[in-house]
């Protein structure tokens, strides 16, 4: 798996490069691709000392949408980050706040019953 892994990023390439080379063309405000991101950052970020400082890097959200919706989980040791960012004109606090609550009942369904059928999770929430 690490090295399916490592090999995969022989194959990486910037996002707007992957939309340049696909010919598609851009229109600001609508990403020509997909609409919706989910991103898990579960690497370790690690601690770096520069000229005898040491420092502790932290991933954090930029805040700023480049999509229609984009859920942002990232695992720090034993908790989990999860951040949203959508456009408020197609989606409202409270379409969100559902959207957070059912993630969150996927979550702890997962957790408590580890041997659930991805196709039952909805049937759950």
């Amino acid at each position: 798996m690490h090295e399916a892994t490592i090999e995969s990023f022989a194959n990486a390439m910037p996002f707007a490069e992957l939309v340049k080379a696909l010919g598609m063309t851009t229109t600001p405000g609508c990403n020509p691709v997909f609409q919706v991101r989910f991103a898990l950052q579960n690497h370790p970020v690690p601690d770096i000392s520069v000229n005898g400082m040491s420092l502790n890097l932290q991933m954090r959200s930029t805040g700023t949408c480049r999509f229609d919706l984009a859920c942002e989980v990232t695992e720090d040791g034993e908790s989990l980050e999860v951040v949203w960012l959508f456009h408020p004109d197609l989606f409202s606090e409270e379409d969100i706040q559902n959207l957070n609550r059912l993630y969150l009942g996927v979550l702890m369904s997962v957790c408590n019953s580890p041997e659930i059928l991805t196709a039952a999770l909805m049937t759950t929430l």
